[in-house]
């Protein structure tokens, strides 16, 4: 998953949508719930200063 973006509402990588939230993407994209740490630490400057609030439409870059 090195330096991929992954774009809303894109079959091949859907990591922003409506119900999401960062532990399900890092679920879903690296196996473990744990590394959601790890991809808001990445899009701090996307996400902002809490990472409770993600939104759909947000381009993340996952390097996990």
């Amino acid at each position: 998953l090195e330096g991929r973006y992954f774009t809303p509402h894109v079959k091949s990588g859907d990591a922003v949508k409506k119900g999401d939230c960062l532990s399900m993407i890092a679920k879903n994209l690296t196996g473990s719930s744990a590394n959601w740490r790890a991809i808001y630490n990445q899009n701090k400057g996307v996400i902002g200063g809490n990472p409770n609030l993600i939104y759909p439409g947000q381009n993340l870059v996952i390097n996990v």
